[in-house]
């Protein structure tokens, strides 16, 4: 009857890891015996091995990891419920990480297979002004202009960084088709998307409102500009701040 049948390692489910020292040759079996529950003598590669007598941690574990006790059986045991197709996958998947297959697909079901990092999401706050404050006032206009500075500082916080803007275009010519866009944007960047366009024939005291939020440069300065067809004489531009967020 050999040892290495009779005294294998515990099984690791029933015990903590005990440091091992590799020994010249097993001692008798009575030794062994009278040794039992002090000191476990065992084959490892074939060589002799004594360590301290595993000790079970107890009945009861720490709550974090009792939680994940269902999760981790459900996923071993759906492994054997997987198309060879889909285990061939994961044992792919798995090639030069140091892990099977399955064991990709049990960290795949447990806390996905690539982690995601951690996005911070930051909450901003909308602040409305108790009084829209006029911030961009022309008119009549004949023709069109490049982009022109408005600062806002003396109206919002050290900390604002989107201005909530209210523009509004005004004509009060009779005659002509208009081709009329009006644009603003934060200093210094590349967006020229207008936020009020006409391209249609007009009537007198036509008018046309929208509400947009424009981000700051540092200096809390927004730009405007217009564009528009020969021919319109009595056209008004002009902007209110309603408010910021920070």
């Amino acid at each position: 009857m050999g040892y290495e049948k009779w005294y294998l390692p515990p099984r690791l489910h029933l015990a903590t890891t005990a440091p091992m020292a590799k020994i010249k040759a097993l001692p008798a079996e009575h030794i062994i015996a009278g040794f039992k529950g002090k000191l476990d003598y065992y084959l490892h590669d074939g060589l002799a091995c004594v360590r301290k007598w595993p000790r079970s941690p107890g009945h009861r574990r720490a709550p974090a990891v009792e939680a994940g006790w269902s999760a981790f059986a459900y996923a071993a045991a759906e492994w054997k419920n997987l198309s060879p197709e889909v285990q061939d996958s994961y044992n792919r998947m798995a090639e030069g990480t140091g892990l099977s297959g399955r064991d990709m697909f049990e960290r795949a079901y447990l806390k996905g297979v690539y982690p995601y990092p951690k996005i911070e999401e930051e909450e901003m706050k909308l602040i409305l002004l108790d009084t829209p404050i006029s911030v961009i006032q022309t008119g009549p206009l004949a023709a069109g202009y490049n982009w022109t500075d408005v600062d806002l500082s003396p109206h919002v916080s050290a900390t604002a960084t989107i201005a909530y803007i209210r523009a509004r275009l005004l004509d009060w010519d009779t005659t002509g088709e208009s081709d009329v866009e009006f644009f603003i944007r934060g200093k210094g960047t590349a967006n020229n998307l207008y936020c009020l366009r006409w391209w249609r024939k007009l009537s007198a005291g036509q008018v046309d409102i929208n509400d947009i939020f424009v981000a700051m440069d540092a200096s809390k300065f927004i730009q405007h500009r217009l564009t528009m067809s020969a021919g319109l004489t009595n056209l008004y531009t002009r902007a209110w701040l309603l408010g910021y967020m920070e």
